[in-house]
């Protein structure tokens, strides 16, 4: 199988199970530049145009990728709809851990992406891009929008957990989980007010005073100013780290929290594979908000391509063609661009495009 077939086959799936309904234009589009964007390992225009497996003149390939991004027609947030309920669709798991994160491109532009934790790394469902000192409607609303988004297809029998960091543990954000029906465990401020059983109230930094201490559980109030609210609490101040995790559940509260939480740094790797370690967004020239948000649609779908290929590699053993048996270097996503510069150098036709995803 050629770049030709390989193309019309991620095309073909594209049209037929995660973008039916934006057009075969825009989708042969999206599909033919998330493989040339994969295949270079970037998503800067000429590096982008070298690399799409197109008979057009890279000229050509160049002057169209600049078109796309800037096309008032091509709408990003529908594509992230049918992105994220594609995602849904090709779950094999029964609970799920969405991350919340914030990251930036320099002074510029900032994005605010919400993730599905996988293998050590997350799944692109919904992201919104703005400039740093006007997000549209306010944090607040922008969070809960992004929420919705993303779990809009969720699921029914899917045991949600949403996460976040510090930054975005907000009281809105509780009560949006709350509504929703989803559970929560986030990370709050250590000067956060908490009001304990016994009517004491305490910053949440005093319940875990020192590295090593025996960790704090149990039921307590949170948000003061906002207005209480019920909380599960879990203050652990672990050995190595340079201060407590303080953490808020509507689970129970117990240690084993934080193992939990830890998956939230899965987000931090897969906004590398974006930027520095993948596909190098941080080095885009793409500035505008509307434009960087169309891009990201690309990246997600070159991410969840890469990381299916990798997937797929795993659960039929076949690792080892790629990465070596002793030592694993290659994470899941590393291991589906790898096979994806194989199939298109002609090296392995037969390995499926598509998406499908194991959580372990």
């Amino acid at each position: 199988m050629g770049p030709t077939e390989i193309v019309g086959q991620w095309t073909d799936y594209l049209n037929t199970c995660v973008l039916s309904g934006l057009g075969a234009h825009l989708t042969r589009a999206l599909g033919l530049f998330s493989l040339g964007v994969g295949h270079a390992g970037a998503c800067r225009s000429g590096r982008v145009a070298r690399a799409t497996p197109s008979p057009a003149m890279p000229a050509s390939r160049r002057r169209r990728w600049e078109r796309w991004l800037a096309n008032p027609r091509f709408d990003p947030d529908r594509a992230q709809r049918r992105i994220a309920r594609a995602v849904w669709e090709s779950w094999h798991g029964t609970r799920a851990h969405l991350l919340i994160d914030e990251t930036a491109r320099g002074d510029r532009v900032k994005c605010l992406t919400a993730r599905l934790a996988y293998r050590k790394r997350a799944l692109p469902l919904a992201w919104a891009c703005y400039r740093p000192d006007r997000p549209p409607g306010g944090m607040v609303r922008l969070v809960n929008r992004l929420l919705a988004r993303a779990l809009e297809h969720a699921p029914p029998g899917v045991r949600v957990v949403v996460t976040a960091d510090r930054g975005l543990s907000w009281p809105s954000l509780v009560d949006a989980c709350a509504a929703g029906g989803h559970h929560y465990l986030l990370r709050v401020q250590g000067q956060t007010r908490v009001r304990l059983p016994d009517g004491r109230r305490v910053a949440a930094r005093d319940l875990a005073p020192r590295p090593g201490g025996r960790p704090w559980l149990g039921r307590a109030d949170v948000f003061q100013q906002a207005g209480w609210r019920a909380v599960s609490l879990v203050a652990i101040w672990a050995r190595g780290c340079r201060e407590p995790w303080l953490l808020i559940t509507d689970q129970a509260a117990c240690a084993g929290r934080w193992r939990e939480y830890a998956r939230r740094m899965w987000i931090e790797e897969a906004i590398r594979d974006d930027k520095s370690q993948g596909l190098e967004w941080d080095r885009s020239r793409v500035g505008d908000p509307r434009r960087v948000a169309r891009l990201h649609v690309i990246l997600a779908l070159a991410a969840l391509l890469a990381v299916s290929l990798g997937t797929w590699l795993i659960k039929r053993g076949l690792r080892h063609e790629l990465d070596p048996r002793r030592r694993r270097r290659l994470s899941v996503f590393q291991l589906g661009l790898q096979a994806l510069a194989s199939m298109l150098a002609g090296l392995r036709p037969n390995w499926p495009l598509q998406m499908t995803f194991h959580p372990t």
